[in-house]
């Protein structure tokens, strides 16, 4: 028999488990500190900390908080990235383990929520029920249709529970396509080998060096023109250059962006946090 069989209750064996109010209390505690994670998950988060935590502490800067969002799978704007580490520490510039787990944490709600949102909005008859059409149109606005196959004859239509399963089946293809690809998107990633075929003249599969420092000019115009971050920008460039090859392919591309992104959201979130500073003093805060 399964685990979906039927069993005779007779036969179920006591796994009585007897505690006292100090076993209680630190399983309670336990299961607070982890946030509802399972232990891959809570192992993913630790690599995550432990990778990117500040030298002299254990604690992990919320300047780069966005990337390591990303690498776990959550992909936001700067904006609402912002808003979700603001809401997890208001005025703090590092966050110890116990709160980062807190944010990842809300960033699953977040998402969920997200979801809950896109099933509703696609069910237009609220019958509760989504059409092929209809999912796709939910999943789409999850930026998760690229993961979606043809559903089986037998699942015509889906339940809000069934939906919600699928989407989390998703988000799990979706994170190995991020860290196989430098935390870009399907979609993100399209633009950008679009952006690479387009600029690639001879049509070999490679830039040369010049032509991909005026395709990083082109993606990142702003940057490229901002005397505070152009020397950074340049500092990228000679790096992406270091092996001295006369010769760049797409991944190549990829890693030099992914690394300007993860620049800029460094230097955005600085300027936000002075920002915060400066408007807390100003309101008589310190």
């Amino acid at each position: 028999a399964g685990f979906c069989g039927k069993t005779d209750p007779e036969q179920l064996i006591d796994f009585s488990i007897r505690m006292d109010m100090d076993d209680v209390c630190t399983l309670l505690h336990c299961l607070r500190n982890r946030e509802g994670f399972t232990d891959a998950q809570m192992n993913d988060l630790r690599k995550a900390f432990q990778r990117n935590k500040s030298d002299d502490s254990e604690r992990i800067p919320t300047s780069v908080l966005h990337k390591v969002l990303r690498w776990l799978g959550h992909c936001y704007t700067f904006d609402r990235a912002q808003q979700l580490i603001y809401e997890a520490d208001p005025m703090g510039d590092q966050l110890d383990y116990t709160t980062f787990v807190k944010l990842v944490r809300k960033c699953r709600n977040f998402d969920r929520f997200a979801a809950v949102a896109a099933f509703h909005a696609a069910d237009e008859s609220r019958s509760g029920l989504l059409e092929p059409s209809e999912q796709l149109e939910a999943l789409s606005t999850l930026d998760l249709a690229e993961f979606h196959h043809l559903p089986e004859p037998d699942e015509k239509d889906f339940t809000l529970e069934r939906f919600l399963l699928r989407v989390s089946k998703y988000q799990e293809d979706r994170l190995l396509f991020l860290r196989k690809f430098y935390c870009f998107t399907v979609a993100e990633y399209e633009t950008l080998r679009c952006h690479f075929n387009r600029s690639d003249k001879e049509g070999n599969g490679t830039l040369r060096r010049y032509e991909l420092a005026r395709l990083v000019e082109t993606l990142f115009p702003h940057q490229s023109h901002m005397p505070e971050f152009r020397p950074i920008l340049v500092k990228l460039l000679k790096e992406a250059n270091a092996d001295k090859s006369p010769a760049t392919d797409l991944m190549a591309l990829l890693a030099v962006t992914r690394k300007i992104k993860d620049e800029s959201d460094i230097y955005h979130c600085s300027v936000y946090q002075k920002t915060l500073q400066s408007e807390f003093q100003l309101s008589g805060g310190g």
